[in-house]
């Protein structure tokens, strides 16, 4: 029963450490970090227990990760070059926790992630810190709509950036054409035809048709029009949907494509 056992634990890690199909790291490389400083050459890391276990595994060649002539922790990293035939993933997981390494880890090769062509986007620095054009890659909200209510100062909606991703709020599409706004050529507008002086959805506001106005001036009027007087609620409502890859304006972190 033991020798059963043993040839199974045998078979798991010999197939952990066979090459991967369709990976995204190269085949044949890792690349660590040494825990302290030491003298290395193209076959050695200057610790003995490490470049055994490293051996066992084919190892070909070591070079510096990166060209650094000053002394500082990038001295320690470097990349290793084994057996192809031994998956990089599995060599990095079977000397994963060696004293003698920080980390080790595939070369993840590069690839070319999905960036907007929006004329601001260059200028937006908070998207590389969200990782967002590897989020892009995977979704840009296609499916399953959200609907954001910006409690603000208004908002610009007949803004090119923001028009097509304004709420339509069709309990109050008189007509029945399936929208509230619309560009008519010119500019975006309300749709005339939904402007019936009824309150179609019943929630108490007459012909609001893309949102509301609670305070229209000094004396507390409301009506029907949520354009900002100023920029921040349009700003805000830029951050939360502006339409992402149309070539003008900024980029948001929704995407939206509709």
């Amino acid at each position: 029963m033991r020798t059963a056992i043993v040839l199974f634990v045998f078979l798991l890690l010999s197939v952990a450490l066979l090459p991967a199909r369709n990976t995204n790291y190269e085949s044949g490389v890792v690349v660590l970090k040494l825990r302290a400083e030491n003298s290395f050459t193209k076959s050695s890391t200057g610790f003995a227990d490490l470049d055994q276990r490293l051996r066992s595994f084919g190892l070909q060649e070591i070079n510096p990760r990166f060209a650094s002539r000053a002394k500082s922790d990038l001295n320690r990293i470097l990349k290793v070059r084994i057996d192809p035939k031994f998956d990089a993933l599995g060599v990095c997981n079977s000397l994963f926790g060696h004293p003698d390494l920080e980390y080790i880890e595939p070369l993840y090769i590069d690839e070319v992630l999905e960036a907007p062509d929006d004329t601001h986007y260059a200028a937006s620095l908070n998207f590389a810190s969200l990782q967002a054009e590897a989020a892009w890659d995977i979704h840009k909200c296609e499916d399953n709509p959200v609907i954001i209510a910006i409690v603000d100062t208004g908002v610009s909606w007949k803004h090119p950036d923001l028009a097509h991703n304004i709420w339509n709020n069709l309990g109050e599409d008189a007509n029945g054409n399936g929208y509230t706004m619309y560009h008519n050529g010119t500019a975006w507008v309300m749709d005339p035809g939904d402007l019936n002086g009824i309150d179609d959805d019943g929630n108490g506001k007459i012909d609001d048709l893309i949102g509301w106005n609670f305070i229209a001036d000094i004396y507390g009027t409301e009506n029907n029009d949520p354009a900002d007087p100023g920029t921040h609620g349009t700003r805000v409502s830029g951050l939360a949907g502006a339409r992402t890859n149309n070539g003008i304006g900024a980029a948001s972190l929704s995407w939206n494509p509709y």
